[in-house]
């Protein structure tokens, strides 16, 4: 896994500088929903289980999964957006 692969983020406009790159799958129509949580957060057990539950809970199809330290960021379809982000605000209000 990652050894000869990339995943590659960008804006619609800028699908023009990839001209003729050897490309597995091109999707348009995505948004990537980024959660930021304090670094005393890094040490919950089961901290993107839980996020990845309430996500499936809320019926989101997550293309991709990107983590930082701090932050998590979940690729998904556009329209599907809106549902993510209420999703986690529901998370956040379980605290």
């Amino acid at each position: 896994m990652g050894e000869r692969e990339i995943t590659v983020i960008f804006p619609e406009d800028r699908v023009h500088l990839f001209r003729g790159a050897k490309c597995l799958e091109l999707e348009m129509g995505l948004a990537l929903v980024t959660i930021s949580f304090p670094e005393e957060m890094v040490e919950s057990m089961g901290l993107i289980a839980h996020i990845m539950n309430e996500t499936r809970w809320a019926g989101v199809n997550v293309r991709e999964i990107f983590s930082t330290y701090t932050e998590i960021g979940i690729l998904v379809r556009e329209k599907e957006s809106n549902e993510l982000y209420r999703a986690m605000l529901r998370l956040k209000s379980q605290k």
